[in-house]
Protein backbone atom coordinates (compact mmCIF):
# COMPACT_ATOMS: atom_id res chain seq x y z
CA UNK A 1 0.00 0.00 0.00
CA UNK A 2 1.28 3.45 -0.92
CA UNK A 3 1.52 6.02 1.84
CA UNK A 4 -1.00 8.87 1.47
CA UNK A 5 0.49 12.15 0.32
CA UNK A 6 0.65 15.08 2.73
CA UNK A 7 -2.22 16.99 1.09
CA UNK A 8 -4.56 14.02 1.59
CA UNK A 9 -3.44 13.63 5.22
CA UNK A 10 -4.12 17.28 5.99
CA UNK A 11 -7.43 17.33 4.09
CA UNK A 12 -8.63 14.12 5.76
CA UNK A 13 -7.59 15.45 9.18
CA UNK A 14 -9.52 18.65 8.46
CA UNK A 15 -12.62 16.61 7.60
CA UNK A 16 -12.28 14.56 10.81
CA UNK A 17 -11.96 17.74 12.89
CA UNK A 18 -14.95 19.31 11.09
CA UNK A 19 -17.04 16.18 11.76
CA UNK A 20 -16.12 16.21 15.46
CA UNK A 21 -16.87 19.92 15.77
CA UNK A 22 -20.19 19.49 13.94
CA UNK A 23 -21.29 16.72 16.29
CA UNK A 24 -20.18 18.73 19.32
CA UNK A 25 -21.95 21.98 18.41
CA UNK A 26 -25.17 20.09 17.64
CA UNK A 27 -25.31 19.26 21.36
CA UNK A 28 -25.13 23.00 22.19
CA UNK A 29 -28.04 24.10 20.03
CA UNK A 30 -26.07 24.25 16.80
CA UNK A 31 -27.93 21.54 14.93
CA UNK A 32 -28.55 23.97 12.03
CA UNK A 33 -24.86 24.93 11.82
CA UNK A 34 -23.18 24.74 8.43
CA UNK A 35 -19.39 24.44 8.06
CA UNK A 36 -19.09 28.06 6.86
CA UNK A 37 -20.80 29.28 10.05
CA UNK A 38 -17.81 28.25 12.16
CA UNK A 39 -15.58 30.66 10.25
CA UNK A 40 -18.12 33.43 10.82
CA UNK A 41 -18.37 32.71 14.56
CA UNK A 42 -14.62 32.98 14.96
CA UNK A 43 -14.39 36.19 12.93
CA UNK A 44 -17.28 37.83 14.78
CA UNK A 45 -15.90 36.78 18.16
CA UNK A 46 -12.53 38.29 17.22
CA UNK A 47 -13.78 41.82 16.51
CA UNK A 48 -17.57 42.30 16.10
CA UNK A 49 -17.22 43.40 12.46
CA UNK A 50 -19.57 45.09 10.05
CA UNK A 51 -20.73 42.91 7.13
CA UNK A 52 -18.15 44.61 4.88
CA UNK A 53 -15.37 43.84 7.35
CA UNK A 54 -16.65 40.27 7.74
CA UNK A 55 -16.30 39.87 3.97
CA UNK A 56 -12.67 41.02 4.22
CA UNK A 57 -11.94 38.70 7.15
CA UNK A 58 -13.38 35.67 5.38
CA UNK A 59 -12.04 36.52 1.93
CA UNK A 60 -15.50 36.47 0.34
CA UNK A 61 -17.76 38.99 -1.39
CA UNK A 62 -19.84 41.45 0.60
CA UNK A 63 -22.97 39.78 -0.80
CA UNK A 64 -21.76 36.38 0.42
CA UNK A 65 -20.98 37.79 3.87
CA UNK A 66 -24.38 39.48 3.97
CA UNK A 67 -26.16 36.22 3.15
CA UNK A 68 -24.19 34.34 5.81
CA UNK A 69 -24.94 37.03 8.40
CA UNK A 70 -28.65 37.08 7.50
CA UNK A 71 -28.87 33.29 7.79
CA UNK A 72 -27.06 33.26 11.13
CA UNK A 73 -29.15 36.12 12.55
CA UNK A 74 -32.36 34.33 11.51
CA UNK A 75 -31.13 31.12 13.19
CA UNK A 76 -30.30 33.04 16.36
CA UNK A 77 -26.50 32.59 16.21
CA UNK A 78 -25.68 36.28 15.63
CA UNK A 79 -27.16 39.64 16.62
CA UNK A 80 -26.87 42.98 14.86
CA UNK A 81 -26.01 46.04 16.96
CA UNK A 82 -26.03 49.71 15.99
CA UNK A 83 -22.73 51.56 15.80
CA UNK A 84 -22.97 54.44 18.32
CA UNK A 85 -20.59 56.54 16.19
CA UNK A 86 -22.52 56.03 12.92
CA UNK A 87 -26.20 55.06 12.99
CA UNK A 88 -26.05 53.87 9.37
CA UNK A 89 -23.65 51.07 10.30
CA UNK A 90 -24.38 47.91 12.20
CA UNK A 91 -21.96 45.47 13.75
CA UNK A 92 -22.33 41.73 14.18
CA UNK A 93 -21.88 40.07 17.54
CA UNK A 94 -22.44 36.59 18.88
CA UNK A 95 -25.86 35.96 20.37
CA UNK A 96 -26.08 33.88 23.57
CA UNK A 97 -26.66 30.81 21.35
CA UNK A 98 -23.63 31.76 19.23
CA UNK A 99 -21.53 32.10 22.39
CA UNK A 100 -22.65 28.62 23.57
CA UNK A 101 -21.85 27.08 20.18
CA UNK A 102 -18.45 28.75 20.02
CA UNK A 103 -17.63 27.64 23.57
CA UNK A 104 -18.64 24.05 22.75
CA UNK A 105 -16.54 24.07 19.57
CA UNK A 106 -13.51 25.39 21.49
CA UNK A 107 -14.00 22.74 24.18
CA UNK A 108 -14.07 20.05 21.50
CA UNK A 109 -10.93 21.49 19.90
CA UNK A 110 -9.17 21.31 23.27
CA UNK A 111 -10.45 17.73 23.73
CA UNK A 112 -8.94 16.73 20.38
CA UNK A 113 -5.60 18.22 21.39
CA UNK A 114 -5.78 16.52 24.81
CA UNK A 115 -6.39 13.16 23.10
CA UNK A 116 -3.32 13.68 20.92
CA UNK A 117 -1.25 14.63 23.99
CA UNK A 118 -2.36 11.49 25.85
CA UNK A 119 -1.60 9.29 22.85
CA UNK A 120 1.68 10.84 21.63
CA UNK A 121 2.93 13.07 24.46
CA UNK A 122 3.35 16.79 24.90
CA UNK A 123 6.61 16.99 22.94
CA UNK A 124 5.11 15.46 19.79
CA UNK A 125 2.02 17.70 19.94
CA UNK A 126 4.13 20.83 20.51
CA UNK A 127 6.25 19.81 17.51
CA UNK A 128 3.11 19.32 15.38
CA UNK A 129 1.80 22.72 16.47
CA UNK A 130 5.15 24.37 15.63
CA UNK A 131 5.18 22.76 12.16
CA UNK A 132 1.63 23.87 11.41
CA UNK A 133 2.20 27.41 12.69
CA UNK A 134 5.36 27.77 10.61
CA UNK A 135 3.63 26.44 7.48
CA UNK A 136 0.61 28.74 7.93
CA UNK A 137 2.76 31.81 8.61
CA UNK A 138 4.97 31.17 5.58
CA UNK A 139 1.84 30.97 3.41
CA UNK A 140 0.33 34.29 4.48
CA UNK A 141 -1.82 33.20 7.42
CA UNK A 142 -0.05 34.94 10.32
CA UNK A 143 -2.79 37.57 10.74
CA UNK A 144 -5.46 34.89 10.85
CA UNK A 145 -3.55 32.93 13.51
CA UNK A 146 -3.05 36.05 15.61
CA UNK A 147 -6.79 36.78 15.47
CA UNK A 148 -7.68 33.08 15.99
CA UNK A 149 -9.77 32.90 12.85
CA UNK A 150 -9.48 31.71 9.26
CA UNK A 151 -10.87 32.35 5.82
CA UNK A 152 -13.27 29.76 4.51
CA UNK A 153 -11.21 27.15 2.61
CA UNK A 154 -13.51 26.99 -0.40
CA UNK A 155 -13.14 30.69 -1.21
CA UNK A 156 -10.11 31.38 -3.43
CA UNK A 157 -8.16 34.54 -2.75
CA UNK A 158 -6.01 36.68 -4.98
CA UNK A 159 -2.98 35.22 -3.21
CA UNK A 160 -4.26 31.68 -3.78
CA UNK A 161 -4.48 32.26 -7.53
CA UNK A 162 -0.83 33.31 -7.84
CA UNK A 163 1.74 30.74 -8.71
CA UNK A 164 4.34 30.02 -6.02
CA UNK A 165 6.98 31.88 -8.08
CA UNK A 166 4.94 35.09 -8.26
CA UNK A 167 3.52 35.22 -4.75
CA UNK A 168 4.53 38.17 -2.63
CA UNK A 169 6.72 37.43 0.34
CA UNK A 170 4.27 36.39 3.12
CA UNK A 171 6.39 38.20 5.69
CA UNK A 172 5.53 41.52 4.04
CA UNK A 173 1.76 41.05 4.03
CA UNK A 174 -0.10 43.41 6.31
CA UNK A 175 -3.71 42.58 5.55
CA UNK A 176 -5.94 39.71 4.54
CA UNK A 177 -5.84 39.34 0.76
CA UNK A 178 -9.09 40.15 -1.01
CA UNK A 179 -10.56 37.99 -3.73
CA UNK A 180 -10.31 39.20 -7.28
CA UNK A 181 -13.62 40.42 -8.73
CA UNK A 182 -15.65 37.67 -10.30
CA UNK A 183 -16.77 38.86 -13.73
CA UNK A 184 -19.04 36.13 -14.98
CA UNK A 185 -20.85 36.69 -18.26
CA UNK A 186 -24.63 36.53 -18.02
CA UNK A 187 -25.95 34.59 -20.97
CA UNK A 188 -24.45 34.63 -24.44
CA UNK A 189 -22.06 37.43 -25.19
CA UNK A 190 -22.11 39.45 -28.37
CA UNK A 191 -19.12 41.07 -30.03
CA UNK A 192 -19.13 44.86 -29.75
Amino acid sequence: MTEPDLAILITAANRCVADRLGEAVATAGGDAMRPSFGFVLRAVAAEQPTVSRLAELLGITKQGASRLADDMVSLGYLDRTDDPADRRRTHLRLSPAGERIRARALAESHAIEDELRQRFGDTQVEHLRALLIDFIQRHGGAEELAAQRSRAPDEPTALGRDSPRTRPNPGTQTSVPRPAPKNKPRGPTRPR
